[in-house]
């Protein structure tokens, strides 16, 4: 409502009232009477509070391409001397920072603030790990973009969890259950591995998990998708490959098992390697 005219706000509410506009909020209104979809509502959260107000969090990220389901209250960052009165599935920021947007598209923060935000904002540790992994991995971010936008943070919640995610990553961690291995390899006492080996098969390049070279063995992490008949026979097919190329030991771990009961198979895994 902001962007029109007074005569132009009457035809909207008038537009709203025949039911040919749908009201968003009592800012936004949609030019037509469907719901609105996931990237309107964004749009409206970032319209509603005001010209000066910009997508943070998850909201952002969504809005720089990360595909992922977006968390409510969608977050919006605004100038610090604004007080918009918002509903309840958006969320203003006060802020001092600097608003600026990346060019093209919804009014958005750039991905690394973005992202240091929605890590900061999220509900557990898991879904902040999750954030800047799945971040890092679809390369809306580098681990030294994220380095440098925390610098001029220094009281950013979970600012050393995301520190750490970004050097596993840096590390060769690629998913979630791999930053997981990593630390318990550390618990454990587990020397790491050398990760995100590449190697050549009759399919292709395909990468391993975690491999200990001098050892000649290997560890691959599956997730929930594993259990799907045409991944289980690409596993299948890497798995044979490596075996051909004389690794010695090939050992597979859920990253539920990682997650919730690793002690049996870590202490196999030890006992694999100091055997």
């Amino acid at each position: 409502m902001w962007q029109l005219s007074k005569s132009g706000r009457r035809a909207a509410r008038r537009a709203h009232d025949l039911g040919q506009w749908r009201r968003i909020t009592r800012n936004v209104y949609a030019a037509g009477p469907a719901a609105p979809t996931e990237e309107q509502n964004l749009w409206a959260a970032a319209l509603h509070a005001g010209p000066h107000s910009i997508l943070a969090g998850q909201a952002a990220l969504y809005g720089s391409g990360w595909k992922h389901d977006v968390a409510r209250p969608i977050d919006v960052l605004v100038p610090v001397e604004s007080s918009p009165v918002c509903p309840k599935w958006i969320r203003a920021h006060r802020t001092s920072r600097l608003l600026t947007s990346p060019k093209g598209g919804m009014p958005r923060s750039h991905p690394a603030d973005a992202c240091l935000d929605a890590a900061a904002w999220a509900r557990t540790d898991r879904e902040a790990l999750f954030i800047v992994i799945t971040c890092l991995n679809k390369r809306l971010v580098t681990a030294r973009s994220l380095q440098r936008a925390i610098r001029d943070r220094p009281t950013l919640p979970r600012r050393d969890q995301v520190l750490e995610s970004a050097s596993e990553f840096s590390s060769g961690a690629m998913s979630v259950g791999e930053v997981d291995f990593s630390r318990l390899c550390r618990k454990y006492g587990i020397r790491p591995p050398d990760r995100q080996v590449r190697r050549t098969s009759t399919s292709g390049t395909r990468y391993i998990d975690a491999y200990w070279e001098a050892e000649r063995v290997v560890v691959e992490i599956d997730g929930a998708g594993h259990a799907d008949i045409e991944t289980m026979r690409d596993d299948h097919e890497r798995q044979n490959d490596i075996v051909r190329q004389g690794d010695r030991i090939f050992l597979r771990v859920l990253t539920w098992v990682l997650k919730y009961e690793p002690e049996i198979f870590m202490s196999q895994l030890a006992d694999v390697l100091e055997g």
